[in-house]
């Protein structure tokens, strides 16, 4: 359970860090994650109830360099 954890975690970050964005990260900011018109996946400050884009879902950068998906609750 913990390396099948650990492996998504792997490979959410990955796509992260391939999405674009124009900005430097900053560790405790909730970001939100995207796929525009064009398929591509961007980052975005903007809450998804202020977008009428598709939200893939929302992230905390982390200290450790690491973007942490928020559950749907928080």
């Amino acid at each position: 359970e913990q390396y099948r954890n650990l492996v998504e975690l792997s490979k959410i970050n990955e796509y992260l860090y391939n999405a674009e964005y124009n900005f430097v990260p900053r560790v405790g900011v909730t970001y939100h994650l995207y796929r525009i018109e064009s398929g591509k996946a961007i980052i975005s400050l903007i809450e998804p109830h202020q977008w009428n884009k598709e939200c893939l879902g929302s992230f905390v950068y982390t200290a450790d360099s690491i973007w942490k998906p928020l559950d749907k609750s928080e």
